[in-house]
């Protein structure tokens, strides 16, 4: 999986959606006024989150999951303690939404890390059936995070309405305008789910190729030698290299999915 990727490119929407929404709220607001340079503030630093999103996914590089949760979270957070009136309700929801993907990307991660440390699907390096064991425990607990994640992308849209219902704005206006703003970027939240459906595909399959090592052990070995692995009967050889096509055409499916992104949001 490119962790890197994933981890880059996901949350922009939970931004700059959110500072959309407040452009378009303020053209008929007039306490808005009274907001100015917190507004310029939020706008710039977006801008730069954007930029740097840009850069690190075409150079493909990145960090975590969850610290790019964390920042945009703090920042919505913080400036809608700034905001006065009803505009800082609005951001506040954005980042209550936000922060139940935040706790737990922070699962997601430490999953993720683990099973690295411990070999991911490097059969080479499994010592015995207890070090598998491990890894697929990891990878399991890899699979229910990233299917949460997935979840919860899928129903942003409706948990932002909902949480400004509950929010206390009391302006139906406002929740429509919030409901047009995320209508406009659809397209672009398509291409963000794409990817973590492809995200999600490669995490259940290294799941399953794991599972299925331990129940052929005894049936595969390592050549040091040769540097490949060596597997008693033909089928299973041939299972084998299918599971690791399949996460080729993950893999390439994803890529092209991020090219789509990338492309949006320099247009933007």
């Amino acid at each position: 999986m490119n962790k890197s990727n994933s981890s880059i490119i996901w949350l922009i929407a939970g931004l700059t959606v959110g500072f959309s929404v407040y452009q378009g709220y303020r053209t008929y607001q007039e306490e808005v006024r009274k907001n100015r340079k917190v507004i310029k503030e939020l706008k710039d630093t977006t801008k730069k989150f954007r930029q740097e999103s840009i850069r690190l996914l075409k150079a493909d590089k990145g960090g975590k999951l969850s610290p790019d949760y964390a920042r945009r979270v703090n920042l919505l957070r913080k400036t809608s303690v700034k905001l006065q009136g009803n505009p800082g309700k609005i951001l506040a929801a954005f980042a209550d939404v936000l922060e139940r993907s935040y706790k737990v990307a922070v699962q997601y991660d430490k999953a993720a890390d683990k099973l690295e440390k411990l070999g991911g699907i490097d059969l080479s390096s499994v010592k015995n059936v207890k070090d598998l064991d491990k890894r697929i425990q990891a990878s399991k607990e890899w699979v229910k995070h990233t299917q949460t994640i997935g979840k919860l992308s899928k129903s942003y849209p409706d948990d932002v309405v909902q949480a400004l219902k509950k929010s206390g704005l009391g302006q139906k206006s406002t929740i429509q305008q919030v409901k047009r703003s995320l209508s406009r970027r659809q397209h672009q939240f398509d291409l963000q789910q794409k990817i973590r459906d492809t995200d999600q595909s490669i995490i259940e399959l290294i799941a399953n190729l794991l599972v299925w090592s331990k129940k052929k052990w005894g049936q595969w070995t390592y050549d040091a030698k040769q540097k490949l692995l060596v597997f008693e009967s033909d089928a299973d050889k041939l299972q084998y290299n299918r599971w690791m096509q399949q996460l080729d055409v993950f893999a390439r499916q994803q890529t092209n999915h991020q090219t789509q992104l990338l492309k949006l949001m320099q247009r933007q």
